[in-house]
């Protein structure tokens, strides 16, 4: 009897344990859930309080045309040599 109702009573303190665990476990990542949020919504209006200012709403984007690309080392040769070739000496 002695060795049964130790058992009864170990099984007794550890589903109470697993319980409290659960539960404070739970607690824990709620709290921690909320302040995510509340971080995660103040970056957002940061984010957007700086977008606005860098850009008025009223205005479109003005883009400009990307520079040529520069000429191939192997072209200025060609038509330097062409031009050497053609002319009598």
């Amino acid at each position: 009897m002695g060795l049964l109702r130790g058992m009864a009573r170990t099984a007794v303190v550890a589903g109470t344990a697993s319980a409290v665990s659960g539960r404070v476990q739970r607690r824990q990542a709620n709290k921690f859930a909320e302040k995510d949020a509340a971080t995660a919504a103040k970056e957002q209006q940061a984010y957007d309080a700086q977008m606005a200012q860098q850009q008025p709403a009223d205005q479109e984007p003005v883009y400009q045309q990307p520079p040529p690309p520069p000429a191939a080392a192997g072209e200025s040769r060609t038509k330097q040599s062409s031009s050497s070739k053609s002319s009598p000496r």
